[in-house]
């Protein structure tokens, strides 16, 4: 039953003046008890962008149809469907083939760097008994490749000697062009001894004994190149 909104009696609910205290019942306001504070429904959001297409995960397989707001993780494979059955670019035995060739590239790079060491001619003359006529002389070519050292030795026993070393161009040589080349000529009295020695540039040498006098001349001679090591 309705109450007066005046003095809260109870008043028929077709009244509109309350019996108790006379006073107009415009509108009676529902219980307490029953009011309702009703707000509106709110509308349902919808996920915002494109609609979650189907995805294709890398190794080919095809996902499920997505529902609205669920993330959908594609499988990763790490090198595509179509390489999978295909072989690897090295194999152990092309490493291995590589290696060798790559050592033996190497092999004739350092050889072919390397200096080349050598001697040709009259290069290892021991000491020797040497007897030459007047204006008569002993001469021998040797050919140094790489570098090397030499001595030379000349002793006179009888008569005077002449001796040197020459770096030339194979030519022909004379009294007159050894005597005024820079090298020159060094003289042995009889009874001494003369020695020569130091280092070979690579090139074409020529040693040298002569017997410029009118007797003959009799004496020793050594001459010994060797290669560094």
């Amino acid at each position: 039953m309705p109450a007066c909104p005046s003095c809260g009696k109870g008043v028929v609910a077709t009244a509109k003046t309350c019996g108790a205290c006379g006073k107009s019942i415009t509108a009676a306001p529902a219980s307490a008890e029953h009011s309702y504070d009703l707000m509106p429904e709110e509308p349902k959001k919808e996920p915002e962008g494109d609609p979650v297409p189907r995805v294709t995960a890398f190794d080919g397989a095809i996902a499920d149809a997505a529902k609205p707001g669920e993330i959908i993780r594609p499988k990763i494979s790490l090198r595509p469907q179509d390489d999978r059955d295909k072989e690897p670019l090295f194999t152990k035995g092309t490493a291995t083939a590589a290696v060798i060739f790559g050592i033996i590239v190497l092999f004739f790079a350092i050889r072919s760097c390397k200096t080349e060491y050598k001697l040709e001619g009259g290069f290892r003359r021991p000491q020797m008994d040497l007897q030459l006529g007047p204006s008569r002389w002993k001469a021998e070519n040797i050919v140094v490749k790489g570098g090397a050292t030499y001595e030379f030795e000349v002793t006179s026993v009888e008569g005077d000697f002449q001796m040197g070393l020459f770096k030339r161009e194979p030519a022909t040589l004379t009294i007159a062009a050894m005597k005024s080349a820079p090298e020159g000529l060094t003289l042995i009295p009889k009874g001494e001894t003369r020695k020569m020695d130091g280092e070979l540039k690579p090139g074409k040498y020529t040693w040298v004994v002569l017997n410029e006098g009118a007797k003959p001349a009799k004496g020793k001679i050594k001459f010994v190149a060797a290669l560094p090591k």
